[in-house]
């Protein structure tokens, strides 16, 4: 596949990333009144700056997609969009034009070196995997003559003046390797079944799965969860550390270097014809592999949103009425089991501001309407301002949907589960 450059491939020459050179985030320039500056200077400013960058790229926001880069295919070739995605470096992966590749080109390029298998009978190779990765390049340009004699062993006197940053997109053969999610004990506490606690220990996740539950069950989930929160929060970090590059070297990103972002898996690649002439017959894109970045903004309106209609298990009560005498109506989201209306599900009481509650007796039995109405008649008017009513979605008689789900509170509310629900509460107080 071909990549963009700032020049014309004659005016060119890749280079390596400057941040791979000693000194980055940690070492500084330090100005002083009539300091002579030299290269190795402006070098260590950039490279304090742009190293800055990455660390914050490459542990707070982590490799992923940015904007576009799709992959899909047109005839022969695979296509990759132009878009912009971070490196496990956190460094910043830019691509302006839409870049193709010929898979029976690339092919008779490397099959001596592949050596996929080939069909005895057609001579064709037999349909093989792949992906699409993403890695960063960069390339100087601007040449101008070099002022100065060329270091000792060198052919050239030409210096560029400029660092293009692009990308290099390469096709390797086999599927992603498989993600090892971060933070495992954040997500084994929110119930994220995905891998990651397979690196904790069976005390560690039997502890987090009973923390979960106690969460679950708490009537003060919030503050238990933002508890749990915090501490396995910070476990996860404590465990966090640098890669570890095979030279032994150090480095302060997450990541090495030659590392990449995936865009696609390109799964039962099929060539039909002969060397020079190879037909794509099928190919598909699979970009699950893909990971991708929400704008901060756009997490923030998420989080606004309200979900727990939709997390209901079972049913809510979405309107209460009151003759303003005897006679409570609920009307339910979903259908109720009339068998579970009795009068044990509801209670009722008022404020004595002598005596405190007192209860509000109910000995009629409930009537429902229909499967999402009830009527339930209280023995006596409530007599004081403050009163309330209750119907149970917890205890021994809760009221249960007509799938056996216990009733879910208020339209609005917090979900229940479907073996616990959340009682339903009105409290008048004039």
């Amino acid at each position: 596949m071909s990549t963009t450059a700032e020049a014309t491939p004659s005016d060119k020459v890749c280079i390596p990333d400057e941040l791979s050179l000693p000194d980055g985030p940690f070492t500084a320039l330090r100005y002083h009144f009539g300091m002579l500056l030299g290269v190795d200077d402006f070098e260590t400013e950039q490279r304090y700056f742009r190293g800055k960058m990455r660390l914050h790229n490459s542990w707070l926001h982590g490799p992923g997609i940015v904007w576009g880069l799709g992959v899909d295919t047109n005839g022969n070739e695979l296509r990759v969009a132009p878009g912009l995605a971070l490196d496990p470096t956190g460094r910043e992966l830019h691509l302006d034009v839409q870049c193709c590749m010929d898979v029976g080109a690339w092919y008779d390029a490397n099959k001596d070196t592949l050596q996929l298998p080939v069909d005895d009978t057609t001579k064709e190779p037999e349909p093989f995997d792949g992906r699409i990765e993403l890695v960063f390049c960069s390339c100087g340009t601007r040449p101008v003559p070099a002022i100065s004699a060329p270091c000792d062993g060198a052919a050239v006197d030409t210096a560029y003046a400029r660092t293009f940053e692009t990308v290099s997109i390469r096709f390797v053969t086999g599927t992603a390797p498989a993600e090892q999610p971060l933070y495992p004990r954040l997500r084994t506490l929110f119930g994220i079944d995905d891998g990651a606690a397979a690196e904790l220990t069976d005390a560690e996740r039997q502890a987090i799965s009973d923390a979960r539950a106690e969460v679950l069950s708490s009537g003060t989930w919030t503050q238990t969860l933002l508890a749990d929160f915090r501490a396995y929060a910070d476990a996860d970090v404590t465990a966090l550390e640098p890669a570890k590059p095979a030279d032994g070297s150090a480095t302060p990103y997450p990541g090495l270097d030659d590392e990449g972002v995936v865009l696609a898996n390109v799964t039962g690649i099929t060539l039909t014809g002969s060397t020079g002439s190879w037909t794509l017959a099928s190919a598909t894109v699979d970009p699950s592999p893909r990971r991708v970045h929400i704008a901060t903004r756009t997490i923030e309106e998420l989080l606004c949103g309200d979900l727990r209609d939709g997390a209901a298990a079972g049913p809510q009560v979405s309107e209460w009425s009151f003759d303003g005498n005897q006679q409570v109506t609920l009307t339910f989201s979903a259908s109720v089991d009339p068998a579970t209306l009795q009068i044990s599900s509801f209670a009722a009481a008022e404020l004595d501001p002598a005596n405190g509650w007192q209860p509000i007796a109910i000995t009629q039995k409930p009537n429902p309407t229909d499967d999402t109405h009830v009527e339930v008649v209280l023995d006596s008017a409530p007599a004081f301002a403050i009163w309330r009513f209750v119907a149970f979605g917890t205890g021994l008689n809760p009221i249960l949907g007509a799938d056996h789900v216990p009733l879910a509170g208020a339209v609005g509310g917090p979900p229940g589960t479907t073996e616990d629900g959340v009682d339903y509460v009105h409290m008048t107080t004039s």
